[in-house]
C-alpha cells in the first residue's frame, strides 16, 4: 500500500510539476513575444520619425528652391528693367544729339545765307 500510495503521490507531484513547468514556459513565451512586439513597435515609431524628418527636409528644400527661383526671376526682371532704362536713355540722348545737330545746322545755314 505504501508503495502504491508513494507512486500515486509521486505521479501527482510529477503532473503538478509538469503543469507548473508548462505554465512557466507559456509565461516566458508570452513575455518574450510581448518584448519582441515592443521592440517592433519602437522600431516602427523610429522609422516613422525618420520618415517625417526626411519629408520635412525635402519640404524645406523644395520651399528654398522655390524662393531661390523667385529671387532669381526678380533679379532677372530688375536687370531687364535696368537694361531697358539704359537703352531708353541712350536712345533719348541720341535723339537729343540729332535734334541739336539739326538745329545747329539750320542755324548755320541761316547765318550764311
Amino acid at each position: 500500500e505504501d508503495s502504491a500510495a508513494t507512486r500515486i503521490g509521486a505521479a501527482a507531484r510529477g503532473r503538478a510539476a509538469r503543469r507548473q513547468l508548462q505554465e512557466l514556459e507559456q509565461e516566458r513565451v508570452a513575455e518574450q513575444e510581448a518584448a519582441e512586439h515592443d521592440v517592433a513597435e519602437q522600431e516602427a515609431e523610429r522609422l516613422a520619425r525618420e520618415q517625417e524628418a526626411v519629408e520635412a527636409t525635402a519640404a524645406t528644400r523644395i520651399a528654398a528652391a522655390s524662393r531661390g527661383r523667385l529671387a532669381r526671376k526678380e533679379v532677372q526682371d530688375m536687370r531687364q528693367t535696368e537694361q531697358l532704362a539704359r537703352e531708353q536713355a541712350v536712345a533719348e540722348a541720341a535723339a537729343a544729339t540729332k535734334i541739336g545737330a539739326v538745329a545747329r545746322g539750320r542755324q548755320t545755314r541761316k547765318t550764311y545765307q
